[in-house]
């Protein structure tokens, strides 16, 4: 359990062991994607192939980044291949062509692997006891997928003889904001309108009521759920980032100059080395008055994720 406030943020990187892509590996996908004509985007199908066209002729190594200029001209068929793609993981374990109809749904079978499964260090460190569960942790979330909330929620569920309801309240404890929104709450958030882990992809209602959940953001814009994510860090003493990129304008957008002064930073780092990792330094290193800000370069590991909490862990446990 953890002992002060503390902050993880997530990056893409962090959902990479239970089969989603990273950013450039979403554009991949969209970008090779075999769906025009499938129900799930019925819609908006003729707008598809000029979409995937302007998708892989940016350039751009993120889909956020995409539609943020693009928002006027694809913002809801963006929507909607990015909800087509997560549901597709969540359900299958991969990205699903119109093709593939003979595959059997995996659902949670992803989650709970051993290899890389830094989900099952995160549940140990939880603990058994119900009255502190949750107790000083948050989450900030830049991924689409809800794998980490299902893990918890499934994992409490058979830990605990608990019911749905009682399992779903011990999970609000940790506060998690997706800043760019999800393809929605859980059945088990939200009873009236939750989409279960694993819904159909292929469906056009799901996939429609999916994407009301993205959050598609115009440049320079900061939308609400940047707000509590930059609140939280302002509380936070401990501050974890893992598999995250620290692309400019997301470090803009958490406004991580405003972390407290006596914020611990740590985390992963995997692949960012010379140049752009001493841009990043800076970030973390001074808070918004100009002053320093704790910093130990040796809490920043370029590791996966499991080896991290592995070999250096957390600093701040009971």
């Amino acid at each position: 359990m953890f002992n002060r406030p503390t902050v993880l943020v997530l990056g893409a990187g962090a959902s990479v062991p239970f089969g989603f892509p990273t950013g450039l590996g979403l554009v991949a996908q969209i970008c090779n994607a075999n769906y025009r004509n499938h129900e799930s985007i019925s819609p908006l199908k003729e707008q598809f192939p000029l979409f995937q066209d302007a998708l892989r002729k940016s350039g751009l190594s993120s889909i956020d980044s995409f539609l943020e200029n693009r928002v006027d001209d694809f913002a809801e068929i963006g929507k909607r291949t990015i909800c087509r793609e997560i549901l597709s993981i969540e359900r299958y374990g991969k990205s699903v062509s119109k093709k593939e109809t003979y595959l059997k749904p995996v659902y949670e079978s992803n989650l709970f692997g051993f290899d890389g499964n830094w989900y099952r260090q995160l549940r140990d460190l939880l603990g058994l006891d119900t009255d502190k569960f949750g107790a000083n942790l948050a989450i900030i979330t830049f991924n689409y997928d809800r794998s980490l909330e299902q893990f918890i929620f499934t994992s409490i569920k058979n830990s605990f003889k608990l019911s749905d309801e009682e399992c779903a309240s011990l999970l609000s404890r940790i506060k998690i904001v997706h800043v760019y929104g999800s393809v929605g709450e859980l059945d088990w958030q939200n009873l009236d309108s939750g989409i279960e882990y694993g819904a159909d992809p292929k469906s056009e209602a799901i996939i429609s009521r999916a994407a009301n959940n993205i959050n598609v953001i115009r440049k320079d814009e900061i939308p609400h759920t940047f707000e509590q994510a930059t609140d939280l860090l302002q509380q936070a003493q401990f501050i974890y980032f893992f598999g995250f990129g620290f692309n400019e304008d997301n470090i803009k957008r958490l406004e991580l100059k405003k972390m407290g002064k006596n914020a611990n930073t740590a985390g992963t780092r995997l692949g960012i080395r010379g140049e752009t990792w001493r841009r990043v330094m800076h970030h973390l290193k001074i808070s918004s008055d100009g002053g320093s800000r704790n910093f130990d370069e040796n809490y920043w590991q370029d590791i996966p994720i499991d080896d991290y909490i592995r070999d250096i862990g957390f600093r701040n446990l009971v």
